[in-house]
């Protein structure tokens, strides 16, 4: 207050307003909703790491699945979603419901739709990772193959023409010390 000379309580009413203005045109709401759906879970996570209790390990763990399926569903939409007026503004606003230990949002989202839907395909989606998991290792270990014998092949490459570097520089200096020793009549 007595460095800027401006009440503490005006200063932050009037960010407060900017924010809340540029919220609701779209300005900055990608950068503030990423805050608000990291800083504030992430911080309360560690602090649920950190205590002996389970009922807010569970509430956190609902919480990051549902912004995780958030996330990704909203990187596939957010073409559409950007047309929605007030769209981070309302981002925000569900972000704040999910997390709220008031509300539980995320516990409410997880019960209706998420554990239902991934309790259906859940042998499906074990088999597609199953089959993955191994498609990935075959690539994995082939391009750990075909790397190796690259690596091989290079270095044989390289080792050769050094070799071939030496011996033609040796080769020069030995017709150098000739033409020394027996210089050429003209």
């Amino acid at each position: 207050e007595d460095k800027l000379g401006v009440d503490r309580v005006l200063f932050v009413s009037v960010a407060a307003s900017v924010l809340f203005v540029g919220l609701l045109i779209g300005f900055g709401g990608g950068a503030v909703s990423n805050l608000v759906g990291f800083a504030y879970p992430t911080y309360q996570s560690y602090k649920a790491l950190k205590s002996r209790m389970k009922d807010d390990d569970t509430q956190w763990l609902t919480y990051w699945v549902v912004y995780s399926f958030f996330t990704t569903v909203e990187a596939f939409t957010d073409v559409l979603l950007f047309w929605i007026p007030f769209y981070y503004f309302c981002k925000i606003a569900f972000l704040i419901w999910l997390m709220s230990p008031h509300f539980r949002g995320a516990t409410v989202i997880f019960n209706s739709f998420i554990l239902p839907t991934l309790d259906k395909y859940e042998a499906t989606i074990d088999s597609g990772m199953k089959d993955a998991t191994k498609v990935f290792k075959k690539v994995q270990n082939e391009v750990r193959t075909q790397g190796s014998e690259m690596v091989q092949r290079g270095v044989s490459e390289a080792v050769s023409q050094a070799v071939d570097a030496q011996m033609n520089k040796v080769n020069a200096e030995e017709e150098n010390f000739d033409d020394i020793d027996h210089p050429h009549s003209g």
